[in-house]
């Protein structure tokens, strides 16, 4: 019996949590394919190296697939620039979560930028991470044994 649950996930920001992400993901065989988005051509190209990624590139626009599961690993900062590119390219039911430490804003920021009814946005915070940062420094295990904070609430 075949674990995969998606068939394709798109992780945006591979670095340490994004790559850790990707690596327990294949790990696990939770997805079929999965997809990186970074504006660092280091992440990528670490990712390339140690083949966690299916396709990493630096815009979305490089992508043609749909996706059934969008993690959003990247500053707080560029979140909304991310909702608005997500809410023009997504043309199927998606699932968008994140890994970011606040809520209020990301929420705020989601509710005044997608109007895409196939958006579906479960914010999350796992109490993860480490000293460093870098895709060189992920790991499958970085989730292992940790909580995850998820506030059913607030699905948006």
């Amino acid at each position: 019996m075949s674990k995969v649950k998606f068939d394709s996930v798109l992780i945006i920001g591979v670095g340490l949590i994004g790559s850790s992400l990707a690596r327990a993901i294949r790990e696990y065989d939770l997805a079929k394919k999965i997809y990186g988005l970074d504006t660092s051509r280091t992440n990528l190209a670490k990712c390339n190296e140690l083949e966690i990624l299916s396709k990493g590139a630096d815009s979305l626009d490089s992508f043609s697939e749909q996706f059934d599961l969008v993690i959003i690993c990247s500053p707080l900062s560029t979140y909304k620039s991310i909702f608005a590119s997500l809410n023009s390219y997504i043309t199927q039911d998606t699932l968008v979560t994140d890994v970011g430490s606040t809520k209020m804003s990301v929420i705020r920021d989601f509710k005044e930028t997608v109007k895409n009814s196939f958006i579906q946005f479960l914010p999350s915070h796992p109490i993860a991470g480490l000293e460093k940062s870098g895709a060189e420094f992920g790991f499958s295990q970085l989730f292992a044994n940790r909580f995850c904070i998820i506030d059913r609430k607030s699905v948006v």
